[in-house]
């Protein structure tokens, strides 16, 4: 499940399962007038078993770790920070989570 603040990170979102050999969940954001949307990672949609990164406003461009699952820490992987995200007013963006196969562990991809 994602959780972000198109809806101020009231409602988990359920993500959507790709199968395949490199099988990923994804789902889809689109940027408000703000040009950048933060969330963060629910497993079962259970807000005490959260996953973020370990910086405020991460991004795919960014070094950080992911931590969880617990309660959220107050940081979120943030679209539309960095300069190569070209953010927009409606851009869309897909987001992926990919699960370890070991160890169940989420991967940065």
């Amino acid at each position: 499940f994602i959780c972000g603040m198109w809806d101020f990170m009231k409602y988990p979102l359920r993500m959507n399962w790709t199968s395949g050999t490199n099988s990923y969940c994804q789902f889809f954001i689109q940027l408000g007038s703000s040009k950048r949307e933060s969330f963060v990672i629910y497993q079962d949609g259970d807000p005490s078993k959260c996953f973020n990164p370990n910086v405020e406003n991460a991004t795919g461009y960014d070094e950080h770790k992911i931590v969880g699952p617990g309660y959220a820490s107050g940081q979120q992987w943030t679209v539309g920070v960095h300069e190569d995200d070209e953010p927009e007013y409606g851009k869309r963006y897909e987001i992926r989570l990919r699960v370890s196969e070991e160890d169940g562990t989420l991967l940065k991809l």
